[in-house]
């Protein structure tokens, strides 16, 4: 689409059954090129530790970050915000 094109840089999806697996890998078919780069369907949670700094996951997603409680306003880390840094 061209609205708001730039937004999201790309979904993750994590444990994911097989048969939703099976179903996205159809739906898949039906989506455009771009769309395809910015669904990433993930085996493992410890494969988020390539697109993100250690300190911005949860530890149940493999961070060292404790699980939030409170949503709003939404915490933001600080950097720095390479892949696999564990500040």
């Amino acid at each position: 689409s061209h609205h708001y094109m730039g937004r999201v840089y790309k979904f993750y999806v994590c444990n994911v059954s097989y048969v939703l697996s099976s179903i996205a890998g159809m739906v898949k078919a039906l989506l455009t090129d771009r769309q395809k780069q910015k669904l990433t369907m993930l085996d493992s949670v410890n494969d988020l530790r390539q697109d993100f700094a250690l300190h911005q996951l949860e530890q149940d997603l493999g961070g060292s970050r404790e699980a939030f409680t409170t949503f709003f306003p939404f915490p933001l880390t600080p950097g720095p915000f390479e892949a696999g840094f564990s500040g």
